[in-house]
C-alpha cells in the first residue's frame, strides 16, 4: 500500500530486504506492489542511492511521451515500445543529488552499484518516504530541443543495443 505524502506529490512506500548477489550487502529497497501501482514506479538513482516516486498519471509524462512517439516515427525504432518509453522516460527525470534515475530496473546495490539483487515482498523492513521525480529540465526545454533531446536518448540506447549484439 502507498501512502500520499501530505501536499508533497511523493509518496510514502513499504521497504523490503535485498540482498546483493554480487558483494552480498543486505539493505532496505522501495518497492511496489504490481496488482496495486498501476501507473506508479519507483525511479531508482543508476548508483543506488537516490530514489523518488514517479507516477505516470501525473507531472510531465505526457508531454515525454507525446514527444517521444514523434520522434520514435522519424527515428524509425524497432525497439519494443514500452521498455523503450520507459529507457526514454528515466532518462527525462531531473537526477537525485546528481544521481541520474531510472525507471527499467529493480533495486541497485548502494554499496557497489550492481544490479544483481535478489528481492521480493517476503521481508518487510519498513517505510521509506519518497520524493516526487519530476521532469522539470526537460520541461523547461524548447520544443526543438525536447526532440533533440529525445532524439539524442533514442540514440544512446541504439549503441547500447548494438554493443549488446556484438
Amino acid at each position: 500500500m502507498v501512502k500520499r505524502q501530505g501536499g508533497q506529490g511523493g509518496q510514502t512506500v513499504p521497504t523490503f530486504k535485498c540482498v546483493c548477489e554480487t558483494c552480498s550487502a543486505t539493505f532496505s529497497a522501495p518497492l511496489l506492489s504490481d496488482a496495486a501501482s498501476f501507473g506508479e514506479f519507483i525511479a531508482r538513482g543508476r548508483n543506488g542511492k537516490a530514489n523518488a516516486y514517479l507516477n505516470s498519471f501525473e507531472g510531465g509524462w505526457d508531454e515525454v511521451e507525446k514527444v517521444w512517439e514523434k520522434v520514435r516515427e522519424a527515428h524509425g525504432s524497432e525497439r519494443d515500445e514500452p521498455d523503450e518509453l520507459q529507457a526514454v522516460i528515466g532518462r527525462c527525470l531531473d537526477p537525485i543529488d546528481g544521481e541520474a534515475l531510472s525507471i527499467d530496473g529493480g533495486p541497485v546495490c548502494p554499496s557497489c552499484g550492481s544490479d544483481r539483487v535478489a528481492y521480493g515482498d517476503a521481508t518487510r523492513t519498513g517505510e521509506a518516504d519518497l520524493p516526487p521525480a519530476s521532469f522539470d529540465r526537460f520541461l523547461k526545454l524548447s520544443p526543438k530541443e525536447r526532440a533533440k533531446f529525445i532524439r539524442g536518448i533514442l540514440e544512446e540506447l541504439d549503441r547500447i543495443d548494438e554493443a549488446e549484439e556484438a
